[in-house]
């Protein structure tokens, strides 16, 4: 088994852990490729989204979908927030300082 069918196993057994997303996008490469969940669903930029539905507090979500977003762009948040790359880092970084200090 490759290391995207093991993430795709895991997203099949248990579909709300954001971990398996977050760590089956990152291994996806730059340049727009797809990969196809065992339900049909087709993800790119989605695997990092459905990772933070997941787990609003994940900040390796955050941070690593910004590496998706093209300079200038935003992106929709499953909470229907729209935010920049700029936003999801700053974002990321409140996640981790409430989890040092909270």
């Amino acid at each position: 088994m490759t290391q995207q069918q093991l993430y795709l196993k895991s997203i099949d057994c248990g579909p709300t852990g954001s971990n398996s997303y977050n760590k089956l996008a990152n291994t996806l490469s730059s340049e727009g490729e797809s990969i196809t969940l065992n339900n049909g669903q087709s993800m790119t930029q989605q695997l990092y989204l459905k990772a933070i539905e997941c787990d609003p507090e994940n900040l390796l979500s955050y941070n690593n979908l910004t590496t998706t977003l093209l300079r200038g762009k935003s992106v929709i948040l499953p909470n229907r927030q729209i935010m920049t790359a700029q936003q999801l880092y700053l974002k990321a970084k409140q996640i981790n300082f409430n989890k040092i200090y909270y």
